[in-house]
């Protein structure tokens, strides 16, 4: 198998990897057209990102680390729950927006 054959096959697993993670969690939002599936890689993969970068900023803080253990989880489960509140909003407008196009 050439080189190139090879390295096309490759991408083409990883971009229909990446297809399916997107599509697992903005479920039930699938697209139905080509604007749709370009919609969901240019907002859903960055927002999926930017969600992931939040939620390890937060709960990885330093802050929540010099804590006593009470304290940290009476700090902690708000801002879970404002990250999982977030991490919602963001999710249905994606869904909406690949929906819809």
């Amino acid at each position: 198998m050439s080189s190139n054959l090879r390295s096309s096959l490759l991408l083409l697993g990883l971009v229909g990897l990446l297809a399916c993670a997107l599509l697992f969690a903005y479920f039930p939002a699938v697209p139905k057209s080509l604007l749709g599936w370009v919609a969901l890689f240019l907002i859903g993969l960055p927002s999926w990102f930017a969600l992931e970068w939040v939620g390890t900023t937060v709960l990885g803080s330093q802050f929540f680390a010099r804590l006593s253990r009470p304290m940290r989880i009476l700090l902690a489960v708000p801002a879970l729950a404002a990250i999982m509140v977030l991490a919602v909003v963001v999710a249905q407008f994606v869904q909406r927006l690949v929906g819809s196009v």
